[in-house]
Protein backbone atom coordinates (compact mmCIF):
# COMPACT_ATOMS: atom_id res chain seq x y z
CA UNK A 1 0.00 0.00 0.00
CA UNK A 2 1.07 3.75 -1.08
CA UNK A 3 0.08 6.04 0.97
CA UNK A 4 -0.60 9.93 -0.19
CA UNK A 5 -0.65 12.66 1.74
CA UNK A 6 -1.77 15.74 -0.21
CA UNK A 7 -3.62 19.14 -0.83
CA UNK A 8 -5.78 20.85 -3.71
CA UNK A 9 -9.08 21.55 -4.69
CA UNK A 10 -11.60 20.16 -6.51
CA UNK A 11 -12.00 21.14 -10.78
CA UNK A 12 -15.57 20.33 -10.45
CA UNK A 13 -18.58 19.00 -8.78
CA UNK A 14 -18.13 15.75 -7.09
CA UNK A 15 -20.19 12.80 -8.40
CA UNK A 16 -22.10 10.13 -6.51
CA UNK A 17 -22.14 7.09 -8.76
CA UNK A 18 -23.71 3.71 -7.99
CA UNK A 19 -21.15 0.59 -8.02
CA UNK A 20 -21.25 -1.78 -10.88
CA UNK A 21 -20.49 -4.47 -8.83
CA UNK A 22 -22.93 -4.04 -6.03
CA UNK A 23 -25.79 -1.48 -6.66
CA UNK A 24 -26.25 -0.97 -3.79
CA UNK A 25 -22.90 0.81 -2.75
CA UNK A 26 -22.35 4.42 -3.87
CA UNK A 27 -19.16 5.91 -4.61
CA UNK A 28 -18.27 9.46 -4.58
CA UNK A 29 -15.85 10.27 -7.75
CA UNK A 30 -14.05 13.81 -8.18
CA UNK A 31 -10.97 15.33 -9.17
CA UNK A 32 -8.57 17.27 -7.05
CA UNK A 33 -5.82 19.51 -9.12
CA UNK A 34 -2.98 20.86 -7.79
CA UNK A 35 -0.31 23.75 -8.75
CA UNK A 36 3.18 21.96 -8.69
CA UNK A 37 6.11 23.94 -7.32
CA UNK A 38 8.02 26.80 -9.31
CA UNK A 39 7.97 30.08 -11.06
CA UNK A 40 4.42 31.17 -11.68
CA UNK A 41 4.54 31.52 -15.39
CA UNK A 42 6.36 27.87 -15.36
CA UNK A 43 3.49 26.42 -12.55
CA UNK A 44 1.32 23.90 -14.32
CA UNK A 45 -1.97 21.72 -12.62
CA UNK A 46 -1.69 18.52 -11.87
CA UNK A 47 -5.16 16.89 -11.53
CA UNK A 48 -5.69 13.15 -9.67
CA UNK A 49 -9.02 11.04 -9.53
CA UNK A 50 -10.20 10.59 -6.34
CA UNK A 51 -13.00 8.33 -4.68
CA UNK A 52 -14.95 7.71 -1.21
CA UNK A 53 -15.48 4.05 -1.05
CA UNK A 54 -17.54 4.21 2.16
CA UNK A 55 -21.86 4.18 0.91
CA UNK A 56 -22.28 6.30 4.15
CA UNK A 57 -19.27 8.58 4.02
CA UNK A 58 -19.82 9.07 0.15
CA UNK A 59 -23.86 9.68 0.16
CA UNK A 60 -23.31 12.44 3.32
CA UNK A 61 -20.28 14.37 1.69
CA UNK A 62 -21.64 14.57 -1.70
CA UNK A 63 -23.19 17.97 -1.13
CA UNK A 64 -19.87 19.79 0.52
CA UNK A 65 -17.54 18.27 -2.83
CA UNK A 66 -18.12 21.23 -5.00
CA UNK A 67 -16.00 22.81 -7.22
CA UNK A 68 -13.39 24.91 -5.86
CA UNK A 69 -14.02 22.88 -1.96
CA UNK A 70 -10.35 23.10 -1.10
CA UNK A 71 -9.07 19.91 1.43
CA UNK A 72 -6.17 18.49 2.78
CA UNK A 73 -5.96 14.66 2.38
CA UNK A 74 -4.54 11.53 2.92
CA UNK A 75 -5.38 7.87 1.21
CA UNK A 76 -3.94 5.23 -0.60
CA UNK A 77 -2.80 5.01 -4.47
CA UNK A 78 -4.48 2.52 -6.66
CA UNK A 79 -3.41 1.44 -9.55
CA UNK A 80 -5.37 -0.31 -12.36
CA UNK A 81 -5.67 -0.83 -16.13
CA UNK A 82 -8.90 -0.97 -18.36
CA UNK A 83 -9.07 -1.31 -22.22
CA UNK A 84 -10.93 1.81 -23.59
CA UNK A 85 -13.48 1.56 -26.28
CA UNK A 86 -10.65 0.99 -29.10
CA UNK A 87 -9.29 -2.25 -27.19
CA UNK A 88 -6.41 -0.12 -26.17
CA UNK A 89 -4.84 -0.53 -22.95
CA UNK A 90 -5.01 2.19 -20.38
CA UNK A 91 -3.55 2.99 -17.11
CA UNK A 92 -4.82 5.02 -14.40
CA UNK A 93 -3.90 6.40 -11.13
CA UNK A 94 -7.04 7.23 -7.86
CA UNK A 95 -6.16 8.28 -4.79
CA UNK A 96 -9.00 6.20 -2.29
CA UNK A 97 -9.52 9.10 0.51
CA UNK A 98 -8.78 8.67 4.02
CA UNK A 99 -8.83 11.45 6.05
CA UNK A 100 -9.51 15.07 5.06
CA UNK A 101 -9.87 18.26 6.46
CA UNK A 102 -11.09 21.57 4.38
CA UNK A 103 -9.11 23.97 3.57
CA UNK A 104 -10.71 27.79 4.11
CA UNK A 105 -12.49 29.26 1.07
CA UNK A 106 -10.64 31.78 -1.34
CA UNK A 107 -11.38 35.16 -1.24
CA UNK A 108 -12.51 35.83 -4.69
CA UNK A 109 -11.20 39.47 -4.43
CA UNK A 110 -8.00 39.02 -4.21
CA UNK A 111 -7.00 35.40 -3.60
CA UNK A 112 -6.28 34.78 0.14
CA UNK A 113 -7.54 32.52 1.97
CA UNK A 114 -11.32 33.63 4.25
CA UNK A 115 -11.77 32.68 7.96
CA UNK A 116 -12.09 28.51 8.30
CA UNK A 117 -15.66 27.83 7.71
CA UNK A 118 -16.95 24.41 9.82
CA UNK A 119 -19.12 21.69 8.80
CA UNK A 120 -21.97 20.24 11.02
CA UNK A 121 -23.58 16.76 10.55
CA UNK A 122 -26.46 15.55 12.86
CA UNK A 123 -24.54 12.62 15.37
CA UNK A 124 -26.77 9.92 13.71
CA UNK A 125 -25.24 10.94 10.37
CA UNK A 126 -21.66 11.32 11.08
CA UNK A 127 -20.29 9.61 8.19
CA UNK A 128 -16.60 9.06 9.74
Amino acid sequence: MLNINGSGYLGQDSELITSKTNPENKILKFSIGSKNTGSKENQKTSWIDCVILNTKRAESLAGFFKKGTGLVFNGELQLSTYEDKDGNKKKNASIIFGNFEFLPKKDSANGSPQKKESVELPDDDIPF
